[in-house]
Parts: C-alpha cells; sequence; structure tokens
C-alpha cells in the first residue's frame, strides 16, 4: 500500500505529465496553424503573379488589336479613296453606261 507522500508525489508526476501534453499541443497547433497561414500566404502571392501576368498579357492583346483596327481601317480609308478618285476620273460618260 503507498502512504501519503507516494500519493502526492505521483499526482504531482501525472499532473506535470498533463501540462507537458497540453503545452505539445497547443505548440503542434500553432506550428500547424503557422504552416497554414505561410500556404495561404504563397497560395495568394502566386495567384496575384499570375492575375499580374494576365492583365499585362490583357493589354498586350488590346494592343495588338488595336493596331490591327487601325490598319484595317486605313487599308479600307485606302479603298474607298481608291474608288472614289477612279470613279472621278472615268468621268460621267462611264456612270451613265
Amino acid at each position: 500500500m503507498m502512504d501519503y507522500k507516494e500519493y502526492i508525489s505521483k499526482g504531482t508526476e501525472i499532473a506535470n505529465n498533463s501540462v507537458e501534453m497540453v503545452y505539445y499541443t497547443w505548440k503542434t497547433g500553432l506550428a500547424n496553424l503557422n504552416w497554414i497561414q505561410d500556404q495561404f500566404e504563397n497560395m495568394a502571392r502566386i495567384q496575384m503573379d499570375i492575375n499580374k501576368s494576365m492583365r499585362a498579357d490583357m493589354v498586350k492583346a488590346v494592343e495588338d488589336f488595336s493596331a490591327q483596327t487601325r490598319q484595317a481601317q486605313e487599308k479600307y480609308n485606302s479603298m474607298v479613296k481608291d474608288v472614289l478618285q477612279s470613279i472621278v476620273e472615268a468621268g460621267p460618260s462611264r456612270l451613265s453606261q
């Protein structure tokens, strides 16, 4: 049979072990939360880099489209000008035929 001192010693040991386990559990939990936050920050950073790249690509595409539209408009204007000029040069006699 255990005497009074042994009960106190055993109880103290159990209490100390419990406190250590709680501390270890909290420490592990906080480390996991830190890791998760790092992962979210990295994903957010990667997504922001992707968005930046997509914006740059979109600006380039719009600039290219604008240049192509401008060239097409210039060609169209030149064609209309050539047609009107050929009509004027042909004179009224060609139009009545």
